[in-house]
């Protein structure tokens, strides 16, 4: 695994066990499980299709002794809400006021999840709760032009885009902090 993502795990890790040691309980994990045919992988490289190893819990927040909190949300595509359980979930937990995003891809995942999230505070006038991002527990990818030719795909230059992505979502009222707890 590159460091890189072992440093994520481990700070979205600490995160969750301060949380819940703080008797803050309510965890959804919103996981990407898209068709093997999906249309976006004409887009964007296969991750996490049906029927791969990709697809589980990372086993380092699968085997922490307070997974059985957790509710997993699968996906269908890039949007966390688009046909998924996400909103009905979000209407019964009506009453929790700060939402944390965290999780890979500052610029895809964690950014629909984040924006959709926020868009809804917005428009159901929820004033109550707060969306927040913490930076340390967000990331995204790196791909070089020689690696996105060889794919036939466009290149992603990773830090340029994590602090691009970071910056529009807090103009969005999205709470970014470096870090909480």
């Amino acid at each position: 695994m590159l460091a890189k993502e072992q440093k994520l795990i481990l700070s979205i890790v600490e995160l969750f066990k301060k949380v819940n040691q703080l008797s803050f309980n309510k965890f959804v994990l919103v996981q990407d499980a898209p068709n093997p045919a999906a249309p976006e992988f004409e887009a964007w490289p296969s991750y996490c299709a049906k029927g791969t190893r990709e697809l589980a819990t990372i086993p380092e927040i699968a085997k922490l002794d307070f997974s059985d909190k957790f509710t997993i949300i699968l996906k269908n595509s890039l949007h966390s809400a688009l046909n998924t359980k996400i909103n009905s979930w979000l209407e019964k937990n009506e009453e929790l006021r700060d939402l944390i995003v965290v999780g890979n891809c500052a610029d895809v995942f964690v950014y629909n999840l984040a924006m959709h999230l926020r868009l809804r505070v917005n428009v159901y006038n929820l004033r109550h709760q707060r969306v927040i991002l913490p930076a340390n527990c967000v990331n995204t990818y790196d791909l070089s032009v020689k690696q996105a030719k060889d794919l036939d795909i466009l290149p992603h230059r990773g830090d340029f885009i994590h602090l691009f992505f970071l910056y529009h979502m807090a103009l969005n009222g999205i709470n970014v902090v470096q870090k909480i707890i």
